[in-house]
């Protein structure tokens, strides 16, 4: 009875702030930036868009307009205020839309009543996660509290051909053949998937936050093991952390309205995966930046990009020290 009268009052007190806050009805920094999305839009796309009988998540304004992480600061500010400490950046993007949509339409609405609904799920959210993450069990289904618990766990679960069999195999043979199999089982199952087991927070904890990239290292892990082959999970970490993508919080103040426009995957003379390149365009892809796992950033030009895409694995270091280091 507690924790229903406790969620209760969350809902009534949320309610109320949101209700009551004027200072976030039309805030200034909201209202310039709707300003700004919308005068980008052409004549002809705005008269399109006003026939929307309403806004619906796959709208978006993404080919007129690039955020930057400093649009997305008050309804982050707001959003701490009221409890919740993480929220995705495509939510926040989301209800940025939502608002200059309702602008556009003639019937602006209070950015306070468009981020209720985004509060409450990301709140209730977190509750949901926090009580998941103590389970031993969920759904009737044993949750490993590390990698090698993880390990024992397949280990017990595979016949000694089906490991046998592994033994024959090539390691990115086994990957790619358990990936939609057993991998797939271990992310919903495990609650790697939807971030809600204490297995996903013992990844997390490391800085591992992808499903998928949780999954890859169980099975290369299983793989080594079988193998009689040193695990290597420190290098496992490390070459994953290297090959994530930047968030637009942790860009540097001059790479400014951007998006990933490409990737392009690294791997030495074996085919094994070293890191990835993330290349970043603006709307009219007249202006595109590489972000290098070791280098950083720096805008490349066309000419430049196809060089990266002939040269050899051997010769690329060499070529990217050169062209870090050019004015």
């Amino acid at each position: 009875m507690t924790k229903i009268i406790l969620n209760i009052s969350f809902l009534f007190l949320t309610l109320n702030v949101l209700g009551q806050n004027s200072d976030f009805c039309h805030p200034i920094q909201i209202n310039e930036l709707s300003e700004k999305i919308l005068s980008k839009i052409p004549k002809k796309e705005k008269d399109s868009i006003s026939q929307l009988n309403s806004y619906n998540e796959y709208f978006s304004f993404d080919d007129f307009y690039i955020f930057n992480y400093e649009d997305y600061k008050s309804v982050i500010k707001f959003f701490n205020l009221n409890g919740v400490q993480k929220i995705p950046e495509y939510k926040i993007e989301h209800i940025i839309s939502r608002y200059s949509f309702h602008k556009l339409k003639g019937n602006p609405i209070c950015l306070s009543e468009i981020t209720q609904p985004y509060l409450i799920e990301l709140k209730e959210r977190e509750r949901y996660v926090e009580e998941q993450m103590v389970m031993d069990s969920i759904n009737g289904i044993y949750i490993p509290f590390d990698l090698n618990d993880a390990l024992n766990e397949l280990d017990t679960a595979l016949s000694t051909e089906e490991k046998e069999g592994i033994k024959k195999i090539s390691i990115n043979d086994f990957i790619g053949k358990s990936h939609l199999t057993i991998g797939r089982w271990m992310r919903n199952n495990w609650g790697l998937y939807g971030h809600t087991s204490r297995l996903n927070k013992y990844f997390e904890n490391f800085g591992i936050t992808d499903s998928e990239d949780m999954t890859g290292i169980i099975l290369k892990s299983f793989y080594r093991r079988t193998n009689n082959l040193p695990i290597e999970f420190e290098n496992q970490i490390q070459a994953i952390i290297n090959s994530e993508c930047p968030q637009k919080k942790d860009f540097p103040k001059y790479v400014k309205n951007v998006e990933r426009s490409q990737t392009i995957f690294i791997e030495d003379e074996n085919e094994n995966y070293i890191y990835t390149l993330y290349f970043f365009s603006n709307l009219k892809k007249d202006v595109k930046w590489i972000f290098h796992p070791v280098f950083g950033w720096k805008i490349i030009s066309p000419n430049e990009y196809n060089t990266i895409t002939e040269l050899e694995y051997q010769e690329l270091n060499e070529w990217f020290i050169t062209f870090y280091n050019r004015q």
